[in-house]
């Protein structure tokens, strides 16, 4: 199973993507601010707030069912959650942000990446 990982850099967190929701996450990540495993459950995709559990470091992981579920319906979705956890804990509001915008926007492009293979 591969996860890319992504660095926004003007943000504090990493973005990482990976095609396959699997139990085998749970070696990597671990849900934060809860040091709990991640809740493998079957939707089409799901986004958690995470901490590596080799680097430390913190931010939010986008996993898919499978490359099936990579639809630009379900890209968006996901990378809404993205942000509003993002924003939520630098303490911003991204209702009517440009700032919150772009960083959607640029997390669908990251998603977009990996189901492209690129």
């Amino acid at each position: 199973m591969k996860i890319h990982e992504f660095d926004p850099v003007i943000y504090p967190c990493k973005l990482w993507v990976t095609k396959y929701l699997t139990e085998e996450l749970n070696d990597t990540f671990e849900m934060f601010p809860a040091e709990e495993p991640i809740p493998i459950e079957f939707a089409g995709a799901m986004t958690f707030s995470v901490r590596n559990k080799l680097t430390h470091d913190l931010g939010f992981l986008v996993a898919f069912k499978s490359s099936k579920n990579m639809t630009v319906n379900i890209i968006a979705h996901e990378s809404r959650h993205v942000g509003d956890m993002l924003f939520e804990r630098i303490g911003e509001d991204p209702q009517h942000s440009e700032s919150a915008c772009y960083f959607t926007g640029w997390v669908a492009e990251c998603i977009d990446k990996v189901k492209k293979g690129k």
